[in-house]
């Protein structure tokens, strides 16, 4: 048996609907109770198919909601992607000329450091050279201010030896009684002699000179020149 308000199935010995409260009659026709049953089934059934035509428009205005949302999305990553292309490359062309004018200072001052090694490379060359010469005019040209060593003379010929000890002697102004040992020492640019060989005394050497003196002596004696 089915309630007519509401259509439920009751038991056929109900007096009120359990669902709605109705009270029973026992002499509805059945078929009357179907068709209101039937007509309210029908009813839900469009009142669902309202529903899902409701939500398939808002779905449908939601989607369109969300493709306007992601469009502006593009557009505003677009936008933001230019301007960080443009500040890229105006700061790559600011570190381009900071680069070029670091390259312009440094072969700047390499040219300089270059032209001041020239400069003292040359006065290097020249002060070489005045020492060479000056070197060249002595056998031991340190002898009156380094102590010798016996190995030093190692090399020295006999005649070598000769002029090493008594350039010594002529570094202070000693003349020589020998024609060729005066005639040498008159050859170079430093001796100025005017002390005959009989003023001349050895404490008018200074102590280095004395200790060089005795050593060339020493190994002109162990050679046998002396």
């Amino acid at each position: 048996m089915y309630c007519r308000n509401c259509g439920k199935v009751i038991p056929d010995d109900s007096s009120f609907c359990q669902f709605c409260g109705t009270k029973v009659e026992k002499n509805i026709d059945e078929n009357k109770i179907q068709e209101i049953s039937q007509n309210q089934l029908k009813e839900e059934n469009e009142s669902n198919v309202v529903e899902e035509v409701k939500n398939i428009k808002t779905s449908t205005t939601t989607n369109k909601n969300g493709l306007k949302i992601i469009a502006l999305i593009v557009v505003v990553m677009c936008i933001v992607g230019c301007i960080c292309d443009f500040i890229y490359m105006k700061k790559n062309t600011k570190e381009e000329v900071v680069i070029e004018n670091t390259v312009e200072k440094e072969d700047t001052v390499d040219d300089s450091v270059s032209e001041n090694n020239e400069v003292e490379q040359e006065e290097q060359q020249q002060t070489q050279e005045v020492q060479t010469s000056v070197s060249n005019d002595y056998i031991i040209a340190d002898s009156s201010t380094r102590v010798i060593s016996e190995s030093e003379l190692y090399g020295l010929s006999q005649e070598e030896c000769l002029y090493a000890r008594n350039e010594i002697y002529a570094r202070n102004h000693r003349l020589f009684s020998t024609d060729y040992i005066q005639a040498y020492f008159n050859s170079k640019s430093w001796y100025d002699g005017y002390i005959s060989p009989d003023a001349f005394t050895s404490d008018m050497l200074n102590s280095v000179e004395m200790q060089n003196v005795e050593t060339i002596k020493n190994y002109e004696t162990r050679m046998g020149w002396l």
